[in-house]
């Protein structure tokens, strides 16, 4: 997956695999700053400096992740199975 909600700028990350049933990793150009987890509704999870997440905790459905570094934001929406 590429994007960016940093409208100015475009800038490659990944976020895999999605779906996940366990664990899903970050990657990008840039260098992560930190990683915000959100539910399906928009309520805030948690907050991490690691790049190596673990989902296995959480329900199935769909999740937003929103990665943040010092150039750009993105925001990508991941499947827990």
């Amino acid at each position: 997956m590429i994007g960016s909600i940093d409208s100015q700028h475009s800038h490659k990350y990944e976020l895999f695999p999605n779906p996940t049933t366990d664990r899903i990793e970050a990657k990008s150009e840039l260098t992560i700053d930190y990683i915000e987890i959100y539910d399906n509704t928009g309520k805030f999870i948690m907050v991490t400096k690691r790049s190596n997440i673990n989902f296995g905790k959480y329900k199935n459905g769909f999740y937003f992740i929103k990665i943040y570094s010092d150039k750009a934001n993105f925001i990508e929406k991941v499947i827990k199975q």
